[in-house]
């Protein structure tokens, strides 16, 4: 016991070890976006701040990286942290705390890609559709909730429910404490802010995380064959045939009526 909970505190060390390095780049990204971005026909505007924050922002997507660097330094760091080595089912999960800074993180740096596009169109032709950013940056961030908690749904073992609601409101906390700190509104815009998207963003995480679990073996499968040597990989999939076969016709005798007095005679 106190190994595992000296090698769990370990962990949470380097992760915010990563996570501190990812959001120092970030924040002096922005520092020299916004210096470097905003001209004098955006001061005053959205874009003043956003352009830059949402540009910074994608930095924080390559926390995943970052941590399997700091964590363990010899292995190749994949966007998913799969495992190198092929590992149990049990093994193939992440622990809860780690899901929910990643996922935190990749949300928040896809969530103002919007509102790069809308700033890139306007620099380019001089004309800036504003009102398009909310159209592109809530889908955008559904389908990254989509991903981020299928991915849960798929890599734990424990408190999958609460990890996913924990990335949720802790992205809306984070979106709404930046966004406040760059651009102070009312208490009543930002309550309207957060009322109006935080029940989608959960439905669709909820919906994402059922969809993770109904697909789990499939991708654990999926993982195992990838790191199998080619000549093994058919052969896997010949025994699984077997072993499915053999139970399916197993459980159909079974069903069959008179089974058991045919099979006592």
């Amino acid at each position: 016991m106190p190994d595992n909970a000296a090698g769990k505190g370990n962990s949470v060390k380097k992760l915010a070890l990563a996570v501190g390095i990812v959001l120092a780049i970030a924040v002096i990204s922005y520092v020299i976006l916004r210096s470097l971005l905003v001209h004098e026909d955006l001061i005053g505007s959205i874009y003043e701040t956003q352009a830059p924050r949402a540009i910074a922002a994608l930095l924080l997507g390559a926390v995943t990286y970052v941590h399997q660097r700091v964590a363990i330094s010899k292995t190749r760091p994949s966007f998913t942290a799969l495992p190198r080595a092929v590992v149990s089912l049990e093994d193939y999960s992440l622990p809860w705390y780690v899901m929910i800074v990643y996922g935190v993180c990749i949300v928040y740096a896809v969530s103002g890609v919007g509102t790069i596009i809308v700033w890139a169109m306007g620099e380019t032709t001089g004309i800036y559709p504003t009102r398009l950013i909310p159209f592109l940056n809530v889908p955008i961030t559904c389908l990254a909730f989509f991903l981020v908690s299928s991915w849960i749904g798929s890599r734990s073992n424990t408190y999958r429910f609460l990890a996913t609601l924990a990335v949720v409101v802790m992205y809306r906390f984070v979106a709404t404490t930046i966004d406040l700190l760059l651009e102070p509104a009312s208490l009543l815009s930002t309550i309207i802010r957060i009322s109006s998207s935080t029940a989608l963003y959960l439905m669709i995480a909820l919906l994402g995380l059922w969809w993770g679990r109904h697909v789990r073996l499939l991708r654990y499968l999926r993982y195992v064959l990838r790191l199998a040597p080619a000549e093994m990989r058919k052969v896997i999939v010949d025994k699984t045939y077997e072993e499915v076969r053999t139970l399916a016709g197993a459980r159909t005798t079974e069903d069959t009526p008179g089974y058991p007095d045919t099979a006592h005679q």
